[in-house]
């Protein structure tokens, strides 16, 4: 089995997309999102050489990584969910989770819009297919990539190890980029957190995961870690028009880059031994 492409969707205008990321566009006019990389996207990316790279991106949104990557030299295939699967939704039974999924419905389409308008505003050649990110379990064995770029998606997966597992077997560099919670990074730990709570609406988040539980998570696929560092990036409020009159936060975010490395067989006979 190989991806499904999609084709692209029609659309003309930003004002028929939803858009989570901000945009420079080309005439100078400015498309705004919640998120705001634009100032230090290499630091997202994880400052690597994508020059000639095939890639796998998880999650693209609006494309603005997808086109960053490829303004640097990448061939990007973009995986995103499908409307059979909207989201792993946390069943939760004091959310009305029926309702959640019929928004998610009607507003991802027009996210789908952004990543196409997106497209052609920059000329890009990515390719798009709308099938999950387990799907990547179902390719054959020989269809790999020389990166993958995993951002801000492991939160929203219900077993976020299980993704890495699949993406671990097509790829020989993963570059991991999360928000960063001091409080699950503590000395000798690997901590992870779970979002939803009597407190809250999260139905589209699982987890709060620690920059020590991914590097565990990592190391059970054979994979080490290169490089790591933490960065900043803004996330507009949106509240008003004017986006010098708008409000915003910095917030810090983790990027691993992680490359594959051969599995210790002495070591691993010795703890199948024990």
């Amino acid at each position: 089995m190989t991806l499904k492409i999609a084709k692209p969707l029609d659309v003309s205008l930003p004002q028929e997309c939803v858009w989570y990321q901000t945009f420079d566009l080309p005439d100078g006019s400015l498309i705004r999102g919640r998120w705001d990389y634009r100032s230090n996207v290499d630091d997202y990316l994880g400052r690597i050489d994508y020059k000639g790279k095939s890639v796998l991106e998880i999650g693209p949104a609006s494309g603005y990584l997808t086109r960053a990557m490829e303004q640097r030299g990448a061939d990007v295939l973009c995986v995103d969910t499908s409307l059979e699967h909207v989201w792993d939704v946390a069943p939760r039974l004091d959310r009305d989770v029926d309702k959640y999924i019929e928004e998610r419905r009607a507003t991802i389409p027009k996210l789908w819009k952004g990543w196409w308008l997106t497209k052609r505003i920059f000329n890009g050649s990515a390719r798009m297919s709308y099938s999950g990110a387990a799907s990547i379990a179902e390719l054959p064995p020989n269809q790999t990539f020389d990166v993958a770029l995993i951002g801000s998606v492991l939160q929203h997966f219900e077993n976020p190890f299980v993704i890495l597992s699949h993406v671990a077997r097509r790829c020989r560099t993963i570059v991991v980029t999360e928000q960063y919670f001091p409080r699950l990074d503590l000395p000798g730990r690997s901590l992870v957190e779970f979002i939803p709570h009597q407190r809250n609406n999260d139905l589209g988040s699982w987890w709060l995961l620690g920059a020590s539980a991914v590097e565990q998570m990592m190391g059970t696929l054979n994979f080490k870690k290169s490089s790591s560092y933490f960065s900043t990036f803004r996330r507009w409020d949106l509240k008003q028009k004017d986006i010098g009159e708008d409000t915003f936060r910095d917030v810090r975010f983790f990027t691993h880059v992680y490359e594959h490395s051969p599995r210790d067989e002495s070591r691993y006979r010795q703890l199948a031994e024990a």
